[in-house]
């Protein structure tokens, strides 16, 4: 039997962000839950910790794997935040 909860229906993407939000599928994913993310929550406050104690923004974004950008928005809050 079908589930009436999973049925799909005809629409524009207008409609289909509608029917998202009012079900709860809107939800954006952030740090690790994110599919495209390279850290871990462990990773993200050594690095910051590595900062406070001098090391520079370029050995962290090389010794982690990601940009000087990645690691500037680190550090300021502007991702991982917490």
């Amino acid at each position: 039997m079908a589930d009436p909860t999973r049925m799909i229906f005809l629409g524009t993407r207008s409609d289909n962000n509608i029917d998202k939000t009012k079900k709860g599928r809107n939800v954006a994913l952030s740090g690790e839950a994110a599919g495209s993310s390279k850290l871990t929550r462990i990773a993200v406050d050594e690095i910051r910790s590595s900062y406070q104690g001098g090391t520079s923004v370029s050995s962290l974004a090389r010794n982690n794997g990601v940009s000087r950008r990645a690691i500037r928005f680190i550090i300021t809050g502007e991702t991982w935040v917490g």
